[in-house]
């Protein structure tokens, strides 16, 4: 990350899509850790990239601490999970995931926040019933002709 990118408090993920095949659907899943210790609301928005230019945010996975402190101070989870579809990820490319913690309302020193156990899993398509008969036609006239030739 840049002196920017920490600034800003920005983080980045990026994934190579090493498949061999196009990916169009992928579901992430991760924890956010917050230990609200300070008199500030912060948040933590998520954004993915085909690019690393053009950003989506995704407001679902949108998550704002709480602008008091808390009494009891202790590290919290919040679990967060998405499909991100239409990606038409080619093999090769790579997809962006971006996290951006930014204040919200308060001020004074900012809550602590980790992310973790990040998970990005392809969605394989399943095949139409159309494209299944086509493939069950092609299996039938290739054991066919084997037959014949043997």
């Amino acid at each position: 990350r840049s002196e920017l990118q920490r600034a800003l408090g920005l983080d980045e993920l990026r994934l190579l899509n090493d498949t061999g095949l196009t990916v169009d659907n992928v579901d992430v899943m991760y924890d956010i850790w917050v230990y609200n210790d300070q008199p500030r609301a912060n948040v933590l928005n998520f954004a993915y990239s085909t690019d690393g230019i053009n950003f989506t945010d995704v407001p679902l996975l949108d998550f704002t601490s709480d602008e008091a402190a808390a009494a009891s101070p202790a590290w919290e989870m919040v679990n967060r999970a998405t499909s991100l579809s239409g990606l038409g990820l080619a093999n090769g490319q790579f997809l962006y995931l971006r996290w951006i913690l930014d204040d919200a309302t308060g001020s004074s020193n900012r809550d602590e926040f980790a992310i973790d156990n990040i998970m990005v899993t392809n969605v394989a398509q399943i095949p139409e019933p159309v494209s299944l008969g086509l493939l069950a036609l092609a299996s039938v006239t290739l054991v066919q002709r084997r037959r014949r030739v043997t």
